[in-house]
């Protein structure tokens, strides 16, 4: 049963772990896992406000979404622009630069970092939702444990793709694989 919890503090508590874990990323500290501890323990209270504010339901569903929507962020956020080398004596500073003078192929450029933040984000999960409702659909099973299935495999699948789209540096197999069993799976649920 919902109460009056302060969302403020519900949404404080979401943001805050992000938060720690950017300002310790890559650093060398003696704190660094009582750092990760406190941010577990944060994560916790603001899962426990959300559920206190709005129910379990729904407070589960707003603590993890506001937690991941502001890792997004901060993944974002983290994106550095390169600038183009002008002179000779840049080329030999910098480590990037093959023997030829070309740039590597290894940095990243915007509308590719792009590309891959929206696919490995949302067009993922909407592909996995498609798919897991066609499988439901196909299970002959009655229709709450096909609900189950599909909400319980839904984020299991989600993470799969956006792992699977991000542990390659050309991802353009994996995103035509996903939209083609997204595709079948609404040609399935049409006819």
């Amino acid at each position: 049963m919902p109460t009056d919890a302060p969302i403020w503090l519900a949404l404080v508590t979401s943001i805050a772990p992000i938060v720690l874990l950017r300002a310790i990323w890559r650093k060398k500290s003696a704190y660094k896992f009582a750092t990760i501890g406190i941010a577990l323990a944060l994560f916790t209270a603001s899962v426990n406000l959300w559920a206190k504010a709005k129910g379990w339901e729904f407070g589960l569903v707003y603590a993890f979404a506001a937690t991941s929507l502001t890792a997004w962020i901060a993944v974002a956020l983290n994106h550095e622009r390169k600038p183009r080398l002008r002179n000779s004596s840049s080329l030999r500073m910098n480590p990037k630069i093959n023997a030829i003078g070309k740039q590597s192929t290894r940095t990243k450029t915007l509308p590719v970092a792009l590309l891959k933040f929206l696919m490995a984000g949302p067009l993922s999960g909407l592909a996995a939702c498609i798919i897991l409702l066609a499988l439901g659909e196909a299970l002959p099973v009655n229709r709450v444990n096909q609900l189950v299935i599909t909400g319980i495999g839904f984020p299991i699948l989600w993470a799969a793709f956006s792992v699977w789209i991000c542990s390659r540096q050309a991802f353009i197999n994996q995103t035509l694989s996903i939209l083609s069993a997204s595709l079948f799976s609404v040609g399935f649920l049409l006819y």
